[in-house]
């Protein structure tokens, strides 16, 4: 499978598997991301943003199946989930925040629970889980 990026069209790296959070597609040129098992549909529309988009971010097409994404907050990060297939993508901006977060910080402290070649893709999972469940 192949799929572009939405912020600039140009082709998404895949970049890891996992079982808990799925696919991570990378795009190299905006350093977004997309994950295709990061939000569950039943968590992403009790967190949709309420108002509007910002006007250079009108409308933002999943790369799976090309449908409208919703907005969905999560501290002061804004995920684009697909509540047709569960994608969610992240632009690089928003990756950057996350990684900023006391939850990123904790996460990536704790021993032995990354290997150096898969930490990206847990730690924006379990970054994402602490804020959508405030732990």
């Amino acid at each position: 499978m192949e799929y572009d990026c939405p912020r600039d069209s140009h082709a998404l790296v895949r970049n890891s598997d996992s079982e808990a959070t799925g696919t991570q597609w990378r795009c190299n040129t905006c350093s977004g991301a997309m994950f295709t098992e990061l939000l569950s549909t039943e968590v992403a529309s009790k967190n949709l943003a309420i108002g509007p988009r910002e006007p250079w971010d009108n409308r933002i097409s999943c790369p799976r199946d090309g449908t409208q994404m919703h907005k969905v907050a999560a501290a002061s990060v804004a995920i684009d989930h697909c509540m047709k297939c569960g994608a969610a993508w992240l632009d690089g901006e928003e990756l950057e925040r996350l990684f900023m977060t006391p939850e990123a910080a904790h996460a990536k402290a704790q021993p032995g629970m990354w290997s150096e070649a898969d930490w990206f893709t847990p730690v924006v999972f379990a970054v994402i889980e602490a804020l959508f469940n405030g732990h």
